[in-house]
């Protein structure tokens, strides 16, 4: 909890340092912010992350994104649906082994403002770890997007089976 807190302060914290102007300028009411309610164009994105899994231990994942629903489920407010697809590598020092997540994602995006996006998303796959052998896997996971450019983005979410924090490459 302390993490997540942690991560999702730095996100506010970097949002007010690069947003110049005025409080209501870069606000929920801004273009781009929560209520714009006006068509939007969403970008795919392959991201790259560094995965702390709870616990001890460490590993990587990766994820492929394509917008679904580029303006969302409530039309006044700007959200999008996204279809996210990747794979996990992780060790558990306790345990002594590593494993592999591949998953499908179903992820629910509100751009709070023009460079910070809030999020949750659903997972379902196949895990596949030494002393548990192969079984379905499944997760939810909140998570933030902080645009730095048109091209490049932070990422954030912690989820039932780890922190990840991660860099994401819009195109």
């Amino acid at each position: 909890m302390r993490a997540t807190l942690t991560a999702l302060s730095l996100a506010a914290a970097l949002t007010a340092l690069t947003l110049p102007g005025s409080a209501s300028a870069q606000g929920v009411r801004a273009p781009g912010g929560l209520l714009d309610d006006s068509p939007q164009e969403r970008s795919q994105m392959l991201s790259v992350f560094g995965f702390l899994p709870w616990g001890t231990g460490f590993g990587g994942a990766v994820r492929y994104s394509i917008p679904i629903v580029p303006d969302g489920f409530i039309s006044k407010l700007n959200d999008s649906f996204d279809l996210e697809f990747g794979a996990d590598v992780y060790s558990h020092w306790s345990f002594n082994y590593w494993g592999t997540i591949g998953a499908a994602e179903a992820r629910w995006t509100f751009q709070i403002l023009p460079k910070l996006a809030a999020y949750g998303k659903v997972s379902l796959g196949i895990r596949y770890d030494r002393d548990w052998g192969i079984e379905p896997h499944w997760d939810f996971a909140p998570g933030v997007i902080f645009q730095l450019n048109d091209s490049l983005a932070l990422r954030g979410e912690a989820g039932g089976r780890g922190l990840r924090a991660g860099i994401g490459f819009s195109f």
